[in-house]
């Protein structure tokens, strides 16, 4: 079967792109393995007209909408591979005119007790997405490198009390500045672990203690799918797939949008990113079909 789409991904990229094929009459199918990157989180917040929909409320509205475009169709279905255009999955093998790789990321948690248990409830990621509703809370920061350091200025925009458990990275003398002029705290012990009631965190271990904390944000490693990383795509750099202007992939008829192609994530930054990537893959296809009638 030879549809003019397959996209990888029912997330808000993925959807979002579905529904502009579908509007633009394009036959297009949507992949969905039902492992969302956010499914910790429980709600989405910032996404313009529904702000604080539940994440699952979101995904069967989008697909519901889809629902009334004949030439759509969503599969709950892993992609096993992709070799040129042809793309297996558990439901079966698809050709197609153009494959959009819309599969978010995978993040990996620092191998800290306790920390996965709380991760999307008091252990966060985004301040954008979680911040508002935990302000004037005690924050804690845990950087992975000298470079996140500054990441705890920002915090400051929700919160007056603000520790950085630096766990072994050495803040220089500018950023100390930095953080005495902004009043965040800094605690040099190696952190250990966290102490919580089942996802409610109470506080963060460190050598010789702990400190107690309502909410700590961390930036997990973050890795592409292993069906992206089994396509050996060129890559920006060691988290993010290289794309052209047009939002193709270093393969031919390849297109990726959303969180595996850029540093700053969003569920509707992803989205927008998945429509206007639909837009260019629609105006090219309809161009060679048109070419092809002659």
């Amino acid at each position: 079967m030879l549809r003019d789409v397959v996209i990888v991904g029912g997330g808000p990229a993925g959807l979002a792109a579905a529904l502009v094929f579908g509007r633009s009459r394009k036959h297009v199918t949507v992949f969905d393995a039902g492992e969302p990157r956010n499914a910790a989180s429980e709600h989405v917040h910032g996404y313009y007209s529904r702000d604080g929909i539940a994440r699952t409320e979101l995904r069967a509205v989008g697909r519901e909408q889809l629902a009334e475009y004949p030439t759509v169709e969503v599969r709950d279905a892993r992609v096993l591979s992709i070799d040129g255009l042809r793309v297996t999955s558990e439901s079966g093998a698809l050709e197609a005119r153009a494959i959009l790789l819309a599969a978010g990321l995978v993040d990996e948690l620092p191998p800290l007790p306790g920390l996965a248990a709380c991760w999307g409830k008091t252990v966060l990621h985004c301040p954008y997405c979680h911040a508002y509703e935990c302000r004037d809370r005690r924050f804690g920061f845990l950087p992975r490198t000298a470079d996140e350091l500054e990441f705890a200025l920002l915090l400051r925009g929700w919160t007056d009390d603000v520790i950085v458990f630096a766990n072994g990275i050495a803040v220089d003398d500018a950023t100390r500045r930095d953080y005495e002029r902004a009043n965040v705290r800094v605690d040099e012990r190696r952190v250990t672990g966290v102490r919580a009631d089942g996802n409610v965190l109470r506080a963060v271990e460190v050598e010789g203690g702990e400190v107690e904390c309502d909410d700590l944000f961390v930036h997990p490693t973050q890795r592409q799918t292993p069906l992206v990383q089994s396509l050996g795509l060129r890559m920006f750099d060691e988290n993010s797939v290289w794309i052209d202007e047009h939002g193709e992939t270093s393969w031919p008829r390849i297109y990726a949008a959303g969180d595996l192609v850029t540093p700053i994530h969003g569920a509707i930054l992803a989205a927008a990113a998945g429509t206007a990537l639909a837009y260019k893959i629609n105006t090219r296809l309809t161009k060679e079909m048109m070419r092809e009638n002659r």
